[in-house]
């Protein structure tokens, strides 16, 4: 049996690392829902793209082989649970003799120590004509035992809130409103979740991006709004600052960027665009986006953060290409509200708003997970704050041999041993 737990016990270390590099894996990797897109990630990423996607590196927690990992570790867990339970029931309950070589006393004598045992908190647990184990904190024996039922309920339950999340992802211009019932922009979900379903509408009333001096996104923050218009409940969400309403959750994506409403009118009649831009890299580098016009024609714009090429914010400028068939058109920058002519075609920039990624999450069985890390807390403590420490005393004829032992850090105790056995250390024999 011992050499079955020694086997666990090294199965579960090893588990426990693949789960930490699991973990680590996830946190270098950005993961879906959000979009891919490779040229985000840090350089040394980019060139891994296909193995990222092949071993779902992109997408861990939903992976088969990540469930598969917490299934072992559960397994293994529950193994060692119960041969902890085992053995805590015999350190606790058992009546067998401590190894070692006891203190004589005389019976007089032995009957002082446990007096004095029990002044220091020692409770007799077991009592025979011959015999008596007493025992300070015997709730510690349990604490490895509460510490792999901590780790067994919140792997099982960490599990299931993998499997029951549904995830959407929506993408909104300022003044925009996605309905309850709206297909999602993505959408995932575990094998137990429930279909994603918004318990009411989410008005985007204002997106706003902070950026630090040299470019980076800093902050992005969405004051959006729930419900009917009537009845609008407002709130504000952030990265890192998430929100919940009903039974789901709203987070922050850090996706960005503007939308361009233009009008272009051309020989084949007016048609209007909508064209979501992603927030330039740098105030010096545009972002690009095509459109295809319904004649064939490609409307490409290209858009700066800032005129000036100094900002992040500033006054941003749209340059609208025609092309058709790989062949330029024209070229023009576009003026808020006035017509530009671009090759054949009229193009006008009529509105510029800001739009952003709100992740929308439904979860359940967190309660569990939390309940699993308290019991492993508990199991913790009752390691390490309170580990028992043991007086047993065996009596035969006019002698008494006493053992005294402490489960973990006996040199720590070892002066509450001397107190326990006080000047009753003058009174022992010589057997």
């Amino acid at each position: 049996m011992s050499r079955l737990a020694r086997m666990v016990r090294r199965v579960n270390v090893g588990l426990m690392l693949m789960l930490l590099a699991s973990l680590a894996l996830a946190y270098a990797v950005p993961q879906l829902p959000e979009p891919l897109d490779e040229s985000t990630w840090p350089a040394l990423l980019q060139p891994l793209a296909g193995v990222i996607r092949a071993l779902g590196a992109d997408r861990v927690f939903g992976t088969w082989w990540f469930s598969a990992l917490l299934g072992a570790v559960a397994l293994g867990s529950l193994l060692a649970l119960a041969g902890q339970s085992a053995l805590a029931w015999r350190r606790a309950f058992g009546t067998r003799t401590p190894s070692g070589k006891p203190l004589a006393f005389s019976r007089t004598a032995a009957d002082d120590v446990l007096a004095r045992a029990r002044r220091h908190g020692y409770l007799v647990v077991r009592r025979s004509e011959s015999a008596v184990k007493a025992v300070k904190h015997p709730w510690g024996h349990w604490g490895t035992t509460l510490l792999h039922a901590g780790i067994v309920i919140a792997t099982v339950s960490s599990w299931y809130v993998l499997q029951s999340t549904a995830t959407g992802v929506i993408q909104l211009a300022e003044g925009e409103t996605f309905a309850p019932g709206q297909p999602w922009g993505i959408e995932e979900g575990g094998a137990l979740a429930e279909p994603l379903v918004l318990p009411t509408p989410i008005t985007l009333l204002r997106s706003e991006a902070e950026y630090w001096p040299d470019g980076s996104l800093r902050q992005v923050r969405s004051t959006i709004a729930f419900g009917a218009e009537d009845t609008k409940d407002v709130a504000t969400v952030e990265v890192n600052g998430s929100v919940a309403r009903g039974s789901v959750r709203l987070y922050q994506s850090q996706r960005v960027g503007s939308t361009l409403l233009v009008t272009v009118e051309g020989p084949s009649g007016e048609e209007r665009v909508r064209v979501d831009s992603a927030a330039p890299a740098a105030p010096d580098v545009p972002s690009y986006e095509d459109y295809p016009l319904a004649d064939g024609s490609t409307l490409r714009l290209k858009y700066f953060s800032d005129t000036e090429r100094v900002s992040m914010t500033g006054v941003p400028e749209v340059v609208a290409r025609m092309e058709r068939d790989g062949n330029l058109l024209g070229q023009e920058t576009l003026v808020s509200g006035v017509g530009v002519a671009v090759g054949d075609y009229e193009v006008t920039l009529f509105e510029v708003r800001a739009w952003t990624q709100l992740i929308v999450v439904s979860t359940r069985g967190m309660a569990a997970v939390f309940v699993g890390f308290v019991v492993i807390l508990l199991g913790s403590l009752l390691l390490y704050v309170w580990p028992p420490r043991e007086l047993f005393i065996e009596t035969d004829d006019d002698t008494a041999h006493v053992w005294w032992r402490a489960w973990r850090f006996p040199d720590v105790y070892s002066d509450e041993r001397e107190r326990v056995f006080g000047a009753a250390r003058e009174a022992m024999t010589d057997d």
